[in-house]
């Protein structure tokens, strides 16, 4: 089961805007006039691979494994006048050679679609996203091992968004269905009780509901006016946990210079989370589930974690000096403290692109993962790690733009949290060559009751920090290199987790032989450094045959 529902939810994401597209098409030639949509380009690959894999460790240890990898998968992408949909799925199985590496299989990929009906102004997105991550903190490499440390992360969404103008008015509301689930076998352990993890997510439903009416400058008053309200859930399945945020503003923007202009709003909100607090047993213990899920007591009342309503406001600038750079500055006040945030997009050609984001607000795993899942093009680019196959952690478009994973799925935790921080991204690509590279910084202070199973938790911050540098060179037109740097410290401010320092390098030659069959060559080591124990460094080294149909 595990395996076939990642990947239906992807199957039925592309699907969904096929289907979309096609009817759109259909209406267009039932009107007659019209010109039905065409596709503009498509490029499906399926494969299979066959690769030999070798682990040394050459610091922390003296072992030396060795698997076999078989791996089966799909690539590719659609674009028709009314449809863009880009999909990477893959299905590995690993054969272990000697009792130290087991057996164990993989699913991972993503896809991402979007398609405009009803004269276009119906869109509607969705995607679909199974990885791993690391869950214990404790030194062990979910990427190379696939042991009980390693969680599959499982995401949906899909996102219908209306549109319709009347005059210079301008309507639009849009409803975003989320889903997020996290299968692993590490269980749970309470705070304070030593190693282990605390709370550790299970799986949720998001809804996302926003409407606004808007105005541009000039149109109606000099200065443009917007009214927007929304109303955000998530019911995740860990102690029956419930966020619930309505909220109502008004914006105003008023022009400057040309490309300059104030803007500021101002409205109110409601927010509030809680949960149920755990079944106890006899004496008194929390009730835990086989799988490691705490149980919650359905008797008991709902324990409140936040409870905020108050006035909500911002001011900052908007500047627009062409098409391909915009910058959004705010300062201003939500949840009852001060808050700051921005948004810089420059995209100097149609190669390159470059994105810094500030952002602060309260999000959960859940959350957090799928607005990243949407908040990625259709038109993006996966790479992958040749030694575990998953994805790498950021993915750049081919437009331009990127999104990294590495905010949502680090130190992954079932409460909600006050989330800070930055994030850097830059993409290009110039003759031979393509780029990406992100980075970024996040800080977490964590929300729980304060009475209950978590009490303890309540407060407590950690911090993140990554950088990922991806890069390929075409050397002719049948082979190539590629290569990709990563880093990743996490300071944990919870007892049971551990400090970790995580940084991989690697390099990869690849040549085609023919249109179908191609082989590929790669290095690298692995550093993983976890406070309180030995460093682990490893070699890597694969070989390995790719059959495209």
């Amino acid at each position: 089961m595990k395996l076939r529902l990642p990947l239906a939810l992807m199957l039925c994401a592309g699907w969904a805007g096929a289907a979309i597209a096609q009817s759109d098409d259909g209406q267009a030639r039932r009107r007659g006039g019209e010109q039905a949509p065409v596709v503009r380009h498509s490029d499906i690959t399926p494969y299979i691979e066959l690769d030999q894999q070798f682990i040394a460790t050459l610091k922390g240890g003296d072992d030396v494994l060795t698997y076999t990898g078989a791996a089966v998968g799909v690539q590719g992408e659609i674009a028709t006048r009314t449809m863009q949909i880009a999909a990477d799925v893959r299905y590995e199985h690993r054969i272990g050679w000697g009792k130290d590496l087991a057996d164990a299989d993989a699913i991972s990929g993503i896809v991402r679609g979007r398609a405009k009906t009803l004269g276009e102004h119906l869109t509607i997105d969705g995607g679909a996203l199974a990885t791993r991550s690391s869950a214990s903190f404790d030194g062990a490499n979910a990427a190379l091992t696939a042991d009980k440390n390693s969680s599959e992360v499982y995401s949906a969404f899909v996102a219908p968004t209306l549109t319709a103008q009347e005059g210079p008015v301008t309507a639009t509301a849009t409803y975003r269905l989320g889903y997020n689930r996290i299968d692993d076998d590490t269980g749970v352990l309470l705070p304070g009780a030593g190693e282990g993890n605390v709370n550790l997510f299970d799986e949720s439903v998001t809804h996302n509901v926003a409407a606004v009416i808007a105005t541009k400058p000039g149109t109606v008053l000099p200065v443009g006016l917007a009214v927007s309200a929304g109303y955000d859930r998530e019911d995740a399945t860990q102690l029956d946990q419930r966020f619930e945020d309505n909220w109502v503003r008004g914006d105003v923007t008023v022009p400057l210079t040309e490309s300059l202009s104030a803007v500021g709003g101002i409205g109110h909100e409601k927010l509030k989370i809680s949960q149920r607090d755990v079944a106890r047993d006899e004496d008194g213990q929390p009730i835990v589930t086989p799988g490691g899920r705490l149980v919650e007591d359905r008797n008991a009342p709902r324990l409140l974690s936040y409870d905020f309503s108050g006035i909500l406001w911002d001011a900052g600038v908007l500047w627009r000096p062409s098409t391909r750079t915009s910058l959004d500055a705010r300062v201003g006040q939500r949840y009852g403290s001060w808050r700051v945030t921005g948004n810089f997009q420059w995209r100097p050609d149609r190669s390159s692109a470059v994105s810094v984001i500030l952002f602060d607000g309260i999000d959960s795993f859940g959350r957090l993962t799928n607005a990243t899942l949407s908040g990625l093009s259709p038109e993006f680019e996966a790479s992958r790690n040749p030694f575990s196959g998953d994805l790498n952690s950021c993915m750049f478009a081919s437009q331009g733009g990127a999104q990294c994973l590495n905010g949502s799925l680090t130190g992954v935790s079932g409460v909600n949290f006050r989330h800070r921080g930055i994030a850097a991204q830059y993409s290009r690509s110039y003759g031979p060559w393509d780029w990406g590279f992100g980075m970024g910084y996040a800080r977490r202070r964590f929300i729980a009751p304060d009475s209950g199973v978590f009490a303890d938790i309540n407060g407590l911050v950690d911090e993140n920090y990554y950088a990922t540098v991806v890069a390929t060179r075409r050397l002719d037109d049948a082979s190539g290199v590629d290569g990709a740097l990563y880093f990743n410290y996490y300071d944990t401010g919870l007892d049971g987790r551990r400090d970790t320092m995580n940084g991989s390098l690697y390099g990869s030659y690849f040549r085609n032989f023919g249109d179908r069959l191609s082989a590929r060559a790669s290095a690298g080591l692995n550093l993983i450094d976890a406070k309180g124990m030995e460093s682990i460094i490893a070699a890597l080294a694969q070989i390995g045959v790719r059959y495209e149909f």
